[in-house]
């Protein structure tokens, strides 16, 4: 919701500050040594540093956020449904945009990988969009956005559609 307040309203750390307040007095459990207020300093720090940053645009707030696509089965009756994050455009590219929220960076060295995601091949395939983003937003003691485009083969898509198709044909079996 965070993110996506960026395209929505006029102060997205306002926004998040207010949200996050509701869930101030909540028993939640913190992990690593962190702490509401801890949570809270590196939303605003993230969300400051997304607005700067200038890497995404959206065209439509209200229609390209958690975007629906519906993709037939080759052997079965039925669909495959999938909700992506967004689609709009990162780095001047237009993608189907993932949202991801870790205290982990991704090694530069190994920004590839993203091919071989199951969830970004997912998304691909059923959206029929082979230019994909994982948007990592990373908490640690200095936080950081990682912007991570990969470009998924028509040859993957092949697969995981024969893959699913079968799949479904057997549980419909």
């Amino acid at each position: 919701m965070a993110v996506e307040s960026q395209f929505l309203v006029s102060d997205s750390v306002r926004f998040f500050t207010e949200h996050w307040t509701e869930v101030k007095d909540l028993k939640l459990e913190y992990g690593n040594g962190d702490s509401w207020k801890k949570m809270l300093d590196q939303g605003q720090q993230l969300l400051n540093q997304f607005r700067e940053d200038q890497r995404v645009l959206i065209d439509d707030g209200r229609t390209d956020f958690q975007v629906k696509f519906r993709r037939p089965l080759s052997l079965s009756q039925r669909h495959f449904l999938a909700y992506v994050d967004a689609l709009g455009w990162v780095d001047g590219i237009l993608c189907l945009i993932e949202w991801k929220t870790t205290t982990q960076a991704y090694p530069e060295s190994l920004l590839r990988v993203f091919e071989l995601d199951p969830q970004l091949v997912c998304y691909s395939w059923a959206a029929q969009k082979q230019e994909v983003c994982l948007v990592n937003i990373v908490r640690k003691k200095q936080p950081e956005i990682q912007y991570l485009h990969a470009r998924i083969r028509k040859r993957q898509w092949k697969s995981l559609g024969q893959t699913i198709g079968l799949l479904a044909s057997e549980m419909e079996g």
